[in-house]
């Protein structure tokens, strides 16, 4: 009986492990798309600016 009741003590300290791992990894997956899309969306804004100055600098020496 004792034993039986330790068992499922330990099955759930066990599925409540695996659902807190479980969670944090998918926390973690989204914290890297976002950062990696934010970075990308960034990087994009940048290279348009870079290249609207780019053109206007050439426009400036005609």
């Amino acid at each position: 009986m004792r034993e039986r009741e330790e068992k499922k003590k330990k099955d759930h300290n066990l599925s409540l492990f695996s659902f807190s791992s479980l969670w944090w990894k998918c926390i973690c997956l989204l914290h890297e798309l976002l950062f990696s899309f934010f970075l990308s969306y960034f990087c994009l804004i940048e290279k348009k600016e870079r290249e609207e100055r780019t053109e206007e600098e050439k426009g400036k020496e005609t």
